[in-house]
């Protein structure tokens, strides 16, 4: 999302590098200012005027990031503000006082892992040192996640290509993670990252 705010982040720009780097897909959308000069060549969707993105947005994205067809269908065919747009994003985290808002706690930790890990390359390898005798908090592998209980493995998602984080967590866990994440990182839980739930 392309604000004055987030033209000045440094994560923003690292974001789109590694994206770039993986030939992943992007799909801009410019909410306040102008395009970031590394999109000039790229296709955007203007939202300054406070419109949300058109229908033909959530189509293209929708090949890159399915659903199932019927609920793609109802998503598309609801009122505009049923779509996904950043004001339904409720559950979000500051990092370096930059605000980032997702639409659940799980997606909240797996970027502040994935940003984690893009700042430090070494980052993971340590981290993945960390956990209990039931489950390691990331492993290489899904299979690796939980230890005695390898059947939720399932209940996973990619940190980074060959890096997993385990899933079924529940608050107080994924808090725990945060904290212990920090710690390796050697940053202040609360200052350096901070959670912010309950956006309105």
């Amino acid at each position: 999302v392309m604000t004055p705010d987030s033209a000045s982040s440094e994560w923003v720009e690292k974001e789109y590098h590694y994206a770039e780097s993986l030939k992943k897909p992007q799909f801009p959308l410019l909410l306040r200012g102008n395009p970031f000069p590394y999109y000039i060549t790229k296709q955007h969707v203007d939202l300054r005027l406070g419109d949300l993105p058109p229908a033909t947005f959530y189509s293209e994205l929708a090949k890159f990031a399915p659903r199932k067809s019927a609920e793609l269908e109802v998503a598309l065919a609801d009122s505009p503000m049923s779509t996904p747009a950043v004001s339904n994003r409720r559950f979000g985290y500051k990092l370096f006082d930059q605000e980032y808002w997702l639409p659940n706690q799980k997606e909240v930790l797996v970027d502040i892992l994935r940003k984690l890990a893009l700042r430090d390359g070494g980052f993971l390898e340590r981290f993945a040192e960390k956990g209990t005798k039931s489950r390691r908090y990331v492993a290489r592998d899904r299979q690796g996640l939980y230890v005695t209980s390898p059947h939720l493995s399932y209940e996973s998602e990619q940190i980074v290509p060959g890096w997993y984080v385990g899933t079924n967590n529940s608050a107080a866990e994924r808090d725990k993670i945060i904290r212990v994440a920090c710690e390796v990182a050697n940053l202040e839980y609360g200052k350096d990252v901070i959670l912010k739930l309950g956006r309105d």
